[in-house]
């Protein structure tokens, strides 16, 4: 595939019946979020089936999207990868699935939180919510995601400038990673990175969904 494994094999799951667990629960993980997914995306776009508030119903759509592409772009690479026991999708996609989770669960978590928010404002003022639209709604999503994106942008131009050749292939989380102790990472991105998991983790907590992504943490 490219992308050479790290030295640190000691995670690699070399009992058949072991990787088997593994690789039958992710495909539960990638069928439920495929099949969840889509029904919330068919049922609010085609049929007009969920009866909720345009606005509620338009971020719930982003949500859908959201996991949609981590489906696609996280959980099923790994998945691919336990069953080969290595990984074979390329280099582009290590990178694309190394860095898509540090988008989407920011993402997730914005979203989720404007969602409580939003049932909160629809209970307590139900009547001035009549005229919400839809397009306030991908207003409300559309901000998530520039947000995302405005904070993770530092992070990947970082990653991109300083680290990019060391992708490799982890047997520890059968993902792909970079080195981030680095003697090379300036110290500003040490701090960044630090600041800015802290923040998202203590939002993914208070939030019904934790999707923090789990990396090593960069020392110097």
């Amino acid at each position: 595939g490219g992308v050479p494994p790290d030295n640190d094999t000691q995670y690699e799951i070399n009992n058949d019946a072991e990787r088997s667990i593994f690789i039958l629960c992710n495909l539960m993980i990638l069928l439920a979020s495929l099949i969840g997914d889509s029904i919330i995306l068919i049922s609010t776009i085609k049929y007009n089936a969920i009866n909720l508030n345009k606005v509620m119903i338009t971020v719930m759509k982003h949500m859908a999207v959201c996991d949609l592409i981590q489906t696609v772009f996280k959980v099923f690479p790994i998945t691919f990868a336990f069953i080969a026991d290595r990984w074979e999708m390329g280099e582009l996609m290590c990178h694309v699935q190394y860095n898509i989770s540090w988008v989407c669960s920011p993402v997730t978590v914005f979203l989720t939180t404007a969602l409580t928010t939003l049932k909160l404002i629809l209970v307590k003022y139900p009547l001035r919510t009549c005229a919400w639209s839809t397009r306030l709604g991908h207003r409300i999503s559309s901000a998530a995601w520039v947000l995302a994106l405005g904070w993770y942008t530092p992070m990947l131009a970082g990653i991109m400038f300083y680290i990019r050749d060391t992708i490799h292939f982890s047997y520890q989380s059968y993902s792909c990673n970079y080195d981030l102790r680095s003697p090379i990472l300036p110290t500003w991105y040490t701090r960044y990175f630090l600041i800015s998991t802290a923040v998202l983790s203590l939002l993914s907590y208070t939030t019904p969904h934790h999707t923090t992504p789990h990396h090593t943490t960069p020392h110097h």
